[in-house]
């Protein structure tokens, strides 16, 4: 997906995070650029913009603070997540459906990227109403959630190593009739979900070295 990358005067560098296990998801509560919510985090004492990640109305996906390094966007729980902020005031509207299309984008990407994660509201922790009652959160995350895999290289990079231990174990052989250039089942029809089940029972030591 294309991310649009800024470049932002920071106070100082946060600190790295080291782990990642839930996406948040907010609302900005109101209309503005990436360079108005950096602005505004600023004056509150911030480094900059707190989320990692901004998405418009429009469907356009910007670049906040980096990833590896710590966000300012939920109280707590800031040292192993990654904060997204959709632009809008959901407690009053709807999302436009190309910044829908784009949020489901960006949450099956960041799933891809680092594995196996939880996908909650700004609620979900803190006490207050962001994302905010309109927000089509359930929808969202089960679209982001319903990629679906059928080969090798399909697979995201935290998976392949699990997946092409079974293939080669004659564990994952898909219909039988679909291979890809080097031989390995090309119809395996795996959903996200799935996958990382593989994962976690490979990761327990249920298949075996």
């Amino acid at each position: 997906m294309r991310i649009i990358e800024k470049t932002f005067d920071w106070k100082w560098i946060p600190e790295r995070r080291r782990s990642t296990d839930t996406v948040v998801l907010h609302h900005s509560a109101g209309a503005g650029t990436v360079e108005e919510v950096h602005r505004i985090h600023r004056g509150q004492g911030w480094p900059g913009i707190g989320y990692h990640f901004y998405v418009r109305k429009s469907g356009e996906v910007y670049r906040g603070r980096p990833e590896e390094q710590i966000g300012t966007h939920t109280a707590h729980y800031n040292a192993s997540t990654i904060g997204v902020c959709f632009e809008g005031n959901f407690e009053r509207e709807q999302m436009p459906e190309a910044q829908y299309n784009a949020g489901v984008e960006l949450v099956r990407y960041l799933l891809g990227k680092y594995g196996p994660l939880e996908i909650k509201r700004h609620r979900d922790f803190n006490a207050t109403a962001c994302p905010g009652r309109n927000f089509p959160f359930e929808d969202m995350k089960e679209e982001a959630s319903m990629q679906r895999y059928n080969t090798l290289k399909e697979m995201p990079d935290w998976a392949r190593p699990t997946v092409k231990k079974l293939m080669d174990k004659r564990v994952l052989v898909g219909s039988g009739k679909e291979k890809d250039p080097q031989g390995y089942p090309a119809d395996l029809d795996l959903s996200l979900d799935m996958v990382k089940l593989l994962c976690i029972n490979d990761r327990a030591g249920l298949y075996g070295g």
